[in-house]
Formats: C-alpha cells, sequence, structure tokens
C-alpha cells in the first residue's frame, strides 16, 4: 500500500536534514516481507558527504532506540554513506534483520542496533480501501477542524497565520494521501474514490453555520451529504504542543476521524505523532 511522507519518510522513523539543497528519493519495494511498501526518504547531504537526522517519528524503532533529531550518522552498518545510499542499504533488508547505526551527538559516538518495523496503513486508510475493494464508490468531504499551537511567546498576528497556512497544507496533504487509495484497486478502470471540493465545502460550512470541530451534528452530516454527494466525512484536528518544555523543541499531532455520512458511525480513527527538534 502507499504511505505518505509524513506518516513514514524513512523505514526507522528518521527524516534526515543538513544544509545542502533537499532532495527527495522514493523506492518501490514489493518483496515476500512487506508488499507494497513506499519508502520515503528525506534528506540533504552535507560538503562533507554526512546526514543529519532532522527528526524521529515517535513511537518508531529509532525513536524507541534513543536516536535524537541533531545526531549525525557517521555509519550504517559500518559503512559511511550519502543519502542515496542510505535509502539503498534499508531497501536491501529483509524483516528481522537488524541495522547497525552509528552517530555522532555533542561529541559523543553513540552506537545503536535496531530492527527496521514493518509498517502498516493507518485505519482509515485501510478501511477506505476495504469500502473500495467491496466496488462502492467513496466521496470524501475533508474537514480541518480543531487547530492547536501551545508553543510559548507567539504573538497573536503570526499565529493567524500560521493557522492559516496549516490549514491549507493539512487540506492538501491529506487530499493527495487519500487520492492513492483508489490506485489499489487495479482491477477497476472506473475512478471509485473522489473528494469534494475544499473552497466549496468551505462556502458551504460558512452558509450554514456549521461547526468544524467538535462532535460531528447530524445537521452537519445531511447538509453536506445533500449539497456535495460526499459518503464519507473525514474531520481533522491538528495539535502542536511543546515538548517536554525544550526550547524549540514541539510535537504535531495529526487525528483523522472518519465517519458515515449515511449513518453517523464514526468507522475508524487515525492519530499520528511527530516530534522535531528535539
Amino acid at each position: 500500500m502507499r504511505i505518505n511522507l509524513l506518516l513514514c519518510s524513512l523505514l526507522m522513523g528518521l527524516i534526515l536534514s543538513s544544509c545542502a539543497q533537499m532532495q527527495v528519493h522514493e523506492i518501490e519495494r514489493t518483496d515476500n516481507n512487506i508488499k507494497g511498501y513506499r519508502l520515503m526518504l528525506v534528506s540533504e547531504d552535507t560538503p562533507e558527504n554526512k546526514l543529519m537526522v532532522k527528526s524521529v517519528a515517535y513511537g518508531g524503532p529509532a525513536d524507541k532506540a534513543g536516536v535524537k533529531a541533531g545526531d549525525i550518522i557517521l555509519s550504517v552498518d559500518g559503512n559511511k554513506i550519502t543519502s542515496k545510499e542510505f535509502s539503498l542499504l534499508l531497501t536491501h533488508k529483509q524483516k528481522g534483520e537488524h541495522v547497525k547505526l552509528v552517530v555522532e551527538r555533542n561529541n559523543r559516538i553513540i552506537n545503536f542496533d535496531m530492527e527496521p518495523g514493518e509498517l502498516s496503513n493507518p485505519p482509515d486508510y485501510d478501511k477506505i480501501l476495504h469500502i473500495l475493494g467491496d466496488k462502492k464508490r467513496v466521496v470524501l468531504a475533508i474537514i480541518i477542524g480543531q487547530i492547536k499551537n501551545t508553543m510559548p511567546n507567539i504573538d497573536a498576528p503570526l499565529l493567524e497565520a500560521w493557522e492559516t497556512a496549516m490549514r491549507s497544507s493539512l487540506q492538501k496533504r491529506i487530499e493527495t494521501f487519500f487520492l492513492t487509495a483508489d490506485n489499489n484497486d487495479s482491477t477497476d478502470p472506473v475512478n471509485n474514490l473522489s473528494i469534494v471540493d475544499s473552497s466549496r465545502l468551505e462556502t458551504i460550512l460558512d452558509g450554514y453555520s456549521l461547526s468544524r470541530s467538535g462532535p460531528v451534528s447530524d445537521r452537519l452530516r445531511a447538509t453536506i451529504g445533500l449539497l456535495t454527494g460526499a459518503t464519507h466525512l473525514v474531520l481533522v484536528d491538528f495539535g502542536r504542543f511543546q515538548y517536554q518544555n525544550i526550547r524549540g523543541a514541539y510535537t504535531d499531532v495529526v487525528k483523522r476521524t472518519l465517519i458515515d455520512v449515511a449513518t453517523g458511525e464514526v468507522l475508524a480513527v487515525a492519530t499520528l505523532k511527530i516530534t522535531m527538534g528535539r
């Protein structure tokens, strides 16, 4: 299955960065261990061909092992590497094999021994795949609900601008993410999944004074379903929280709730946490 950049970015839960121009590498993997797996590596090579960890995915193997943002990766399995070589090394790992990682942190050398994790689809994505597999049409109305930012010392105009930009970014990322689900149903040439235009949806929400956050009311479901033909709602809540009172470090939490428009049943809930700047 296809996994979006925000969710996996790297098999071991690392986002890599340094000072040069950013490159994105995509590698398709379809072996007996991880079928349909997409490995997404975001990295930058320094002039010295070193890699710096920019972020560690919460709860992933790297996070559990103790890898931190800012660590300089010196070698993988005893080999000095660039970002491209890093992605290629990981694709040759079999399920159950370990990765030996050597990093530099505050002038100290630290060794890690990690087992790459098998990534699975989030539950809302899996539910949509199941519906599409039954040859049913899915029309998604994506509603960006509550946006929180508890980071200290942010003035009101900047916070408002950030919230506007975050809503737009979330909308685009989530639309792209769900649209990949229809590509998995290769036996049916008909496009069975579509997404309600966000501008049209915003106009309806404002025109009918419908709440973007909190419990989904029967009125909201009925109105959206009638005016857009949506079969399902995706309610998205986002929060940015300071990480353990460390200045400049924060955790982003994205929660997506998939709801059946006809019945109001919550079909799936997916929650993602990403810690930055640790």
